[in-house]
């Protein structure tokens, strides 16, 4: 059985003269043109039948052999989910008080009238659901901050299956400090340090983007940032100033 979505390999058996080999794959896909008898690899992206050839070509006798063959491609299930009310994130309402996150998830599968089964794994080790083919919606809390991957799983009535993954982010967004000692004005060479605030709370994942100003590379820290980062400057700034500052990044910008 063959399914839509999925990665068909052919096998050229041929044998004799041939300088060239053409696959025909019977779709809207442009044909495949070889010199050797390599396997082949071609997904097609919806079910039917579909006539696939096979024609060798040899330059010596101009000589040209075909082989068709019909091959039926069983349609697969769209496994679409939709969040409606927060797109999979609790990035604005998550704090150290309130780490709950319910997420209400909606079928928008396209393929209601095939599908069979439907499964999903919230990602954060809670069991699996698994639903008939009456499933609409269904809510799920978050108990722990944190990013999942929910795997939503459509078993379709002809047995094949699709999958799609999502990222439910209960993060909050980032939030960072750059501070300043004093003695921001000088001659150069100059090191200026500037203790980094506010990070603590950021989730594991964030990165810390510090940029001088002067137009130097971006310096990348991971989590947690550095206290404090000291920076040479080796320019003059003159007849303006240099602006410094740090950005934090994560899933929820």
């Amino acid at each position: 059985t063959f399914c839509s979505g999925q990665s068909i390999v052919f096998t050229n058996n041929s044998n004799g003269c041939a300088n060239t080999y053409t696959w025909v794959w019977g779709d809207a896909s442009a044909n495949t043109v070889v010199n050797s008898t390599a396997s082949q690899t071609h997904l097609y992206s919806s079910g039917g039948s579909f006539n696939v050839c096979l024609i060798r070509h040899c330059i010596a006798d101009s000589c040209t052999d075909t082989v068709c063959n019909i091959i039926t491609i069983l349609l697969s299930p769209d496994a679409t989910l939709i969040d409606a009310n927060t797109n999979f994130n609790n990035c604005v309402n998550v704090n150290s008080t309130d780490s709950t996150f319910t997420l209400t998830v909606t079928n928008a599968t396209t393929t209601t009238a095939t599908n069979a089964t439907y499964k999903i794994t919230w990602g954060d080790g809670s069991p699996q659901v698994v639903l008939n083919n009456t499933f609409t919606d269904t809510s799920h809390t978050y108990l722990h901050i944190g990013i999942f991957n929910l795997v939503f799983t459509v078993i379709g009535t002809d047995g094949c299956v699709s999958t799609t993954t999502y990222t439910v982010l209960n993060i909050s967004n980032p939030a960072i400090g750059l501070a300043s000692l004093g003695g921001t004005q000088g001659c150069g060479p100059k090191t200026i340090c500037f203790p980094i605030t506010n990070a603590d709370s950021n989730y594991f994942t964030t990165i810390y983007h510090f940029n001088p100003g002067d137009g130097s590379p971006i310096q990348v820290y991971p989590h947690p940032p550095p206290d404090t980062i000291c920076y040479t400057y080796n320019t003059t700034s003159c007849p303006g100033q240099f602006t410094a500052s740090m950005t934090a990044i994560n899933p929820c910008d």
